[in-house]
């Protein structure tokens, strides 16, 4: 996700992939409720006029579902997992996890930046480690 495009976006679409850019992961909020948005959201279903802010993500959240790819895909070495992720904020999004042993559904995770500026999400340090 680092400067990479795929297809046109929307203002509201760019504001996202533009903190991404400038590593951040941003979540849309509604400034009258504090709902957190998924970002292909444009409105608050409660207050639609209301307009929405950016807000930085924690970039804790908890895998909901995964499936492990045994077969390598664009330059992905396999086994690897493509997982949906539900931020602490709220909204969930895809991405890819490291295909360990002990993935399994409601695993902490946290987002963080590669060297080449990229969105990825890894499992948490172990507590005892």
């Amino acid at each position: 996700m680092s400067g990479q495009t795929y297809g046109h976006h929307t203002a509201h679409e760019r504001a996202f992939t533009d903190g991404l850019a400038k590593r951040r992961l941003l979540v849309a909020k509604c400034p009258v409720c504090s709902s957190v948005l998924a970002y292909t959201q444009r409105l608050c279903p409660d207050h639609p006029r209301a307009g929405l802010e950016w807000c930085t993500a924690s970039g804790q959240a908890t895998v909901h579902t995964f499936s492990i790819y045994r077969i390598g895909y664009a330059d992905r070495e396999p086994p690897y997992a493509v997982a949906i992720v539900q931020l602490d904020e709220g909204p969930r999004l895809s991405c890819a996890l490291p295909a360990e042993e002990d993935l399994r559904v409601g695993m902490p995770v946290f987002a963080e930046f590669d060297s080449a500026g990229s969105l990825v999400f890894r499992t948490q340090p172990r507590r005892d480690q």
